[in-house]
């Protein structure tokens, strides 16, 4: 055994070493991807079911309370027109 020997060992140990390291990752990121995909899937769905209620609650309750603080503000200038027209006499 020479030392020439001994560096080509190394190198081919190193190499394996290498590969190994290399494929062990490969499969953690594929691992890691998929939790993260259901993850994803998961915030992706709770996202539009917040959505979907957003929607809703638009629809049934800030729209009729936006309609009625409408009227109640038409109702205000109304009287503050009246109550004006009565002051200049």
């Amino acid at each position: 055994m020479d030392i020439a020997w001994l560096r080509d060992l190394t190198i081919c140990i190193s190499g394996i070493v290498a590969i190994v390291v290399l494929i062990l990752l490969a499969v953690l990121a594929v691992t890691i991807y998929r939790k993260f995909k259901s993850l994803l899937f998961s915030i992706e769905a709770t996202s539009k079911n917040l959505q979907e209620i957003s929607s809703e609650l638009r629809e049934k309750i800030i729209t009729p309370f936006a309609g009625i603080g409408s009227f109640i503000q038409g109702i205000s200038k109304v009287i503050e027109t009246i109550n004006r027209t009565h002051r200049k006499k």
